[in-house]
């Protein structure tokens, strides 16, 4: 019965302790927004508080998806009984950035171990930096798919004149260019008719002459 009455207690007074813990120390502004744009540069800063009526040492770091290239010291400092101190940092981001999407990013503070009130627990608060990027598309030069503009040569619109050779290919003789005449069509077709005539009297012929066999047998 003790133990579940202790186990209660431990989980009231934790959860109380930490809630009184995070109010000892703040920062200003909690959120900041920015639009990417290529290259973009910006100077901001944070305040770090201290909300209780004791000295404790805090310590600023930068965390999330862009702390590449946040550049902050990021240095241990004391505060005194509710003062507080601003901490200049500057934001220099690439070229391009996925997107469409939000990055965010963490400017934070939080309170030594060895200065706080309460035994195992630390203090901390955290400032959010969000860049909005849009959906861009990817330059060429980041790719490395397309070679630069100077390098691109347009295509040449060649019109192709008869008997005149084209690179790469086979010469075309100008006869075989050239569409069949009608003095070339007309003996082609005399020639297939003097055939088909031949071959007409050739089977005449034999038949007469099966018949002239047929009746000397009789």
């Amino acid at each position: 019965m003790r133990t579940h009455l202790l186990v209660l207690l431990l989980a009231f007074l934790v959860p109380l302790s930490l809630i009184n813990c995070a109010h000892a120390i703040g920062i200003s502004p909690a959120r900041t927004f920015l639009n990417f744009t290529p290259s973009m540069e910006a100077a901001l800063g944070v305040t770090v508080i201290n909300n209780e009526n004791r000295t404790y040492d805090a310590r600023v770091y930068v965390r999330g998806d862009l702390a590449q290239y946040v550049d902050i010291d990021a240095a241990t400092v004391t505060l005194g009984p509710h003062t507080s101190r601003r901490f200049d940092y500057a934001l220099k981001l690439p070229s391009w950035l996925a997107g469409p999407k939000t990055y965010d990013t963490r400017i934070g503070a939080v309170e030594s171990a060895s200065g706080s009130s309460m035994l195992g627990a630390v203090a901390g608060v955290e400032a959010q930096l969000w860049i909005v990027v849009p959906e861009t598309p990817r330059p060429s030069a980041v790719e490395g798919e397309l070679p630069p503009i100077e390098q691109q040569q347009p295509a040449q619109n060649q019109t192709e004149q008869p008997g005149q050779e084209q690179p790469g290919q086979p010469p075309v003789s100008q006869e075989t260019a050239l569409p069949m005449s009608a003095q070339q069509l007309g003996g082609i077709l005399m020639i297939f008719g003097g055939g088909m005539l031949g071959i007409a009297v050739l089977g005449a012929y034999i038949k007469i002459k099966s018949g002239h066999g047929n009746r000397r047998k009789r």
